[in-house]
């Protein structure tokens, strides 16, 4: 799993993952009870996905590192890069938020950051990590942490003009037991270019073999 440091201090969590009462939904993510505002450091380096809205109006930023580890940050009040951009943890990313009736809160009543650690990109149940069982380090204090070395992979990359429905390609980068999918072209670009990898071209039935042989 790719390296993950804490957002902030676990003192502050407001609330771990897990089951909740009276027939509310799982709580699938990390709650900190931070002032609106705090700065934020990506807490993972990788690619970032910007979503301006979560489905419930929430401001989030998605990191994915290579090896397909997604770290999600909700409720911002201020989101910095760009989208496709490579971002180092440690870098400030955004400003925490969640504040009732502010904007990119979503449906949060109070200040504070949501943190997901997934294996996917999805929204639901399944596929999150509960951060106490992972080994998640604190930021230095006076150092930022050290930009990640290119290492040597076994991942290609195909692109399929139709993946996602007429004229709307999507990208693949994919290996042994590792398969991620990419929508734009910033983003594939980035991946790209990180992992020196040139694009090559694939139909229906190459785009299934692929995802099946990478499973």
């Amino acid at each position: 799993m790719a390296e993950l440091f804490w957002p902030f201090d676990p003192a502050l969590v407001s609330e771990w993952p897990g089951t909740r009462p009276q027939g509310w939904a799982d709580h699938v993510g990390t709650d900190f009870a931070v002032a609106q505002g705090t700065p934020l450091r990506a807490t993972m380096s990788g690619i970032v996905d910007i979503i301006w809205n979560d489905g419930l109006g929430a401001w989030v930023i998605d990191i994915i590192a290579p090896d397909g580890t997604v770290a999600r940050h909700g409720h911002l009040s201020r989101m910095d890069p760009k989208d496709g951009q490579w971002v180092n943890a440690g870098d400030v990313i955004g400003l925490t938020g969640g504040a009732l009736g502010t904007i990119g809160a979503g449906l949060s009543t109070g200040s504070h950051l949501h943190w997901e650690i997934r294996d996917n990109r999805g929204w639901g149940p399944v596929g999150w990590y509960d951060p106490r069982s992972l080994p998640i380090k604190a930021f230095p204090k006076h150092a930022a942490p050290a930009a990640p070395k290119r290492q040597e992979h076994n991942m290609l990359m195909a692109y399929y003009e139709h993946a996602a429905g007429p004229n709307q390609g999507r990208w693949a980068v994919f290996g042994p037991k590792f398969w991620m999918e990419l929508s734009t072209q910033r983003a594939a670009n980035a991946f790209a270019q990180q992992l020196g990898l040139v694009a090559f071209h694939t139909d229906a039935g190459g785009w299934a073999k692929f995802k099946r042989v990478s499973k």
